[in-house]
């Protein structure tokens, strides 16, 4: 059960107790750190105990222990912590952190646990608690400097041994009914065991009651000024910009669920003008689930519009408006296609993902329509739109994939959990033949695609990113596998930042990166003076990548793309928290030098926010 108020979305208000923490491992997981236990095997080494009371819990001796840890270098937690006599299970917990452990504009974190005994030497948590304090450098429209939070949850009703198959809860940790929110709140009432303050109830009351209040003239025009501000920005579907379309303006948007009472779900449409090519685009979307259990399902599509060459280094979601507006630079080469996709795909087993897809597209060249931007770059330097082989493109695709990620289901929309360790594998392969529906191209490709974040030795979090794949026969322009650069002032993770404007080709390739942050930890645990009480954070990054064509007769012949016949790396370093005065917006320095060889940058020095 939840508590609603009006000014908020019930599809954006899912709070969650979360991954329930237990004291009694030896090694505690939140966040990018890993801390000991009280009652890890090796917890002498790190924490002071001091008997402070003994109580007695159903019949049985319980010590109450205030922990100290003993060093301010490691990650640890200091407090209070209840423990059976002799079997030393875990009671009650209440702790917080040292000073190694930072979150971002967070403090004074304490987390409590209450347990119970259910019989059988089974202690089950019964209430859980997470509360701290938020502050800001900078002042936020309508966001107090300084927050309090606190979030309690109550679990009950534990059973255990019903014979329910392991099978029945899949891929999800969590499901929301699709009426959660149809059910009255009196039923809701009824359950809820953790009754709300007396100052909590007046502010959800005054909250519900100023969501009645119609806005001011000046209050709605700043509202839908910052939401188109903000929609220019990040949301292409609405507006967005480069060198092909010009100004972009259109209409986009998924509605999840059931579709006018039938069983498609998930319909995505998308209409828009550009103003430099004088035409409408327009793509339309929806799938049908067959089965529950397995997730088969069948998307499909219809589209006119222009695209993207697709980017091992640089997202699908990367939107280039901004720095293409302002100064014409944008990563992207673009074409038109016309026809229509087909995919099925269901989930084998658990966090695990098959498919198999019909493109059947007619795609062609289109040319550079401006080069207009806001700081007035010279005509001269902005890139020309490079052609692709034009011509009917029928194509077969298929692939597996994995995702360690926790799954939820929130009203029929699956969705994952954020996780600081998860692997992430695809493996796929796409064929096209004159054989296959008269397509005007031959060609096969393998590739696979990796991506692993883990803690690392208890020095911060790594995350690595790899790329690798193959082709046969003639490769289209479009087709072939791109390393874009991500020229601009702001750095770019998993991506090379010292490529300038140089883009590299091949229908042959392979790319791995790493970035690792330590945040403070290399700092703190150096015990070096002044070294370790320095306030910032500290990342390495580095990767390498090679191209190359199998049959030069697919080398575009624009002359605007580079093989790396010969490895193409680079290695960095980057600072953080140089601003924690000004925070949400702290900002970070980065600095990249390229090791090969290549006539692209030598050494590229870039902003962007916290690391």
């Amino acid at each position: 059960a939840r508590r609603q108020t009006a000014n908020l979305e019930a599809e954006g208000n899912l709070v969650t107790v979360g991954e329930i923490l237990n004291f009694n491992k030896n090694r505690i997981d939140i966040g990018k750190y890993s801390l000991v236990t009280p009652t890890a095997e090796d917890a002498f080494d790190s924490y002071e105990y001091y008997l402070i009371d003994t109580i007695m819990t159903n019949g049985k001796a319980v010590f109450r222990l205030e922990i100290e840890p003993k060093s301010q270098t490691a990650p640890l937690f200091y407090g209070y912590i209840n423990i059976v006599d002799s079997t030393y299970d875990v009671v009650s917990v209440e702790v917080g952190f040292n000073e190694a452990v930072r979150f971002e504009f967070i403090d004074s974190l304490m987390y409590r646990q209450q347990f119970a005994d259910f019989g059988n030497d089974i202690w089950m948590p019964v209430e859980i608690g997470l509360s701290g304090q938020v502050h800001f450098g900078m002042k936020l429209p309508g966001i107090p400097k300084d927050l309090s939070f606190s979030h309690s949850a109550s679990l009950y009703s534990f059973q255990y041994d019903q014979g329910i198959p392991s099978d029945i809860f899949d891929d999800y940790i969590l499901e929301v009914d699709k009426d959660a929110d149809e059910i009255d709140s009196v039923a809701w009432s009824e359950r809820q065991t953790i009754p709300l303050s007396k100052l909590e109830l007046a502010a959800f009351d005054r909250m519900d009651s100023l969501e009645q209040i119609p806005p001011t003239l000046g209050k709605r025009t700043l509202k839908i000024g910052g939401g188109l501000i903000l929609a220019t920005l990040f949301y292409a579907d609405l507006y967005h910009f480069n060198r092909v379309e010009g100004s972009y303006f259109g209409l986009g948007s998924t509605i999840r669920g059931p579709l006018f009472g039938t069983d498609l779900r998930d319909f995505r449409f998308k209409v828009g003008y550009s103003d430099a090519l004088s035409d409408w685009q327009y793509h339309f979307g929806t799938s049908y689930q067959f089965s529950e259990n397995h997730r088969l399902t069948l998307r499909g599509s219809i589209q006119d519009q222009i695209v993207h060459r697709r980017s091992i280094t640089t997202g699908r979601r990367y939107n280039p408006t901004v720095l293409a507006f302002a100064y014409q630079i944008d990563p992207f080469d673009y074409y038109h296609q016309h026809g229509f996709d087909l995919t099925l795909s269901l989930k084998p087993i658990r966090r695990t993902s098959l498919w198999i897809s019909l493109d059947a597209f007619k795609q062609h060249s289109v040319e550079r329509h401006t080069d207009y931007s806001l700081l007035g770059r010279d005509t001269a330097d902005v890139r020309n739109n490079p052609g692709i082989d034009d011509g009917q493109m029928r194509s077969l695709s298929a692939g597996i994939s994995f995702d360690s990620r926790k799954q939820f289901k929130n009203k029929g929309r699956d969705g994952r959990f954020g996780a600081v360790q998860f692997t992430k594998l695809t493996i796929g392969g796409e064929y096209s033949s004159p054989d296959l529906l008269e397509s005007d191209f031959d060609y096969r490709k393998l590739y696979l695609s990796l991506t692993r974040r883990q803690r690392t030795l208890g020095l911060g979090v790594t995350e690595l990113t790899a790329f690798a794949g193959i082709s046969d026969g003639s490769l289209p322009i479009q087709e072939q596998v791109v390393v874009d650069h991500t020229t601009g002032g702001l750095f770019h993770k998993n991506s090379f930042n010292s490529l300038g404007e140089e883009k590299f080709t091949g229908d042959r390739a392979a790319s791995i990166y790493l970035n690792h942050n330590f945040d403070q930890l290399l700092f703190r645990k150096s015990g070096l003076p002044l070294i370790s009480d320095l306030p910032f954070t500290l990342s390495i990054h580095g990767g390498l990548f090679w191209t190359e064509f199998r049959n030069q007769t697919n080398q575009s012949s624009t002359g605007q793309f580079m093989t790396a016949s010969k490895p193409y790396s680079e290695i960095g370093f980057g600072l953080g928290n140089l601003t924690p005065f000004i925070t949400p917006l702290n900002i970070a320095l980065w600095g990249t030098w390229q090791l090969s060889d290549y006539d692209t940058e030598r050494f590229r020095l870039q902003l962007g926010l916290r690391l």
